[in-house]
């Protein structure tokens, strides 16, 4: 799992030195008992890591990078289709919608369903209240086809899963039923 792990930090959350923020991680988990413990010492420490403007050397790249990879395999996806009636993005606060737009007509509503988790939330500095307090409802791909088809929506194709990422963040496609 560790070596998934620094594969993520690596290839999807680059915004540190993925080496020493892999075992920082580490020896916090070591150290420290339950999980308010750990993100708040790894917020604490990460300072200790971070570069000097690293949000122009690690974060906007990272971000420009995944903005990319997302709107490649969702065109992959979607093969030859370049128009879109209604968009809903379920991870992020709507990060990917303006790159999605370059390669495609998004007609109708864009709903954004924003999730995060401890690792994410800790490196961007968001108080361990906040976090804690977000709801996760992380659930079974055949879960959510079943609920999205009570909701009147099929899937369509097949799915897409970026390289390198132990998350198996899955990227699929749904249309509403007319």
């Amino acid at each position: 799992m560790r070596a998934r792990f620094y594969l993520f930090l690596q290839n999807i959350y680059h915004l540190y030195p993925e080496e020493r923020f892999h075992q920082l991680i580490i020896d916090i988990s070591s150290q420290y008992n339950s999980d308010r413990e750990i993100y708040e010492k790894l917020q604490e420490w990460l300072r200790g890591i971070k570069p000097l403007f690293s949000e122009l050397t690690y974060a906007l790249p990272a971000l420009a990078k995944q903005k990319e990879e997302m709107a490649r395999e969702t065109a992959e996806l979607l093969g030859s289709v370049r128009a879109i009636k209604g968009y809903v993005e379920i991870g992020t606060p709507g990060r990917y919608v303006k790159e999605l737009r370059k390669r495609f007509k998004i007609d109708g509503a864009v709903f954004l369903v924003a999730l995060a988790h401890d690792v994410f939330n800790a490196g961007i500095n968001l108080p361990w209240q906040n976090n804690h307090e977000q709801i996760r409802n992380f659930t079974s791909i055949q879960q959510l086809e079943q609920y999205l088809a009570k909701m009147g929506f099929d899937r369509s194709g097949g799915m897409q899963l970026q390289d390198n990422d132990p998350t198996k963040n899955t990227l699929m496609v749904f249309i509403k039923r007319t």
